[in-house]
């Protein structure tokens, strides 16, 4: 029989994110949930201005991954630890900066991945996140 507790989520995390470490090398994500109140909010407010023409727009496939883009900056990459250039210049986070990180076509893996990640529901259990605590 499974408990109850080991099915729980933390509603802390997967809205405001939780660390994953260690992605690519020493790259660390802070990542919430793709169904969080942000995302969702953000999707609804961006795709509002396309609601009645989308159906008819055949260019909409690329509106919507930029919408998606947009909207994953503000709601589900929350941060990150240890990006650079590949120059070797670190990459601050910003909501600027991961929209430009996510629309680039070079970075399709990292973008699957963060949504990836936004959909794993392990990821935003509340066993997982107390147990990534007690190895930082």
């Amino acid at each position: 029989m499974a408990k109850l507790s080991k099915i729980k989520r933390n509603v802390d995390a997967a809205e405001n994110g939780v660390w994953v470490n260690q992605v690519i090398d020493d790259l660390c994500l802070k990542i919430a949930a793709s169904n969080n109140k942000n995302y969702m909010s953000e999707v609804q407010r961006l795709m509002k201005p396309h609601l009645k023409s989308y159906k008819n727009n055949p260019n909409f496939d690329t509106i919507f991954e930029d919408i998606q883009n947009k909207a994953i900056a503000q709601g589900i990459l929350v941060d990150w630890k240890n990006m650079e250039d590949d120059a070797g210049k670190p990459l601050l986070y910003s909501k600027e900066g991961a929209y430009n990180v996510l629309k680039d076509p070079e970075n399709k893996e990292l973008r699957d991945l963060v949504i990836a990640l936004s959909e794993e529901q392990e990821v935003f259990r509340k066993e997982y996140a107390e147990d990534l605590a007690t190895k930082s």
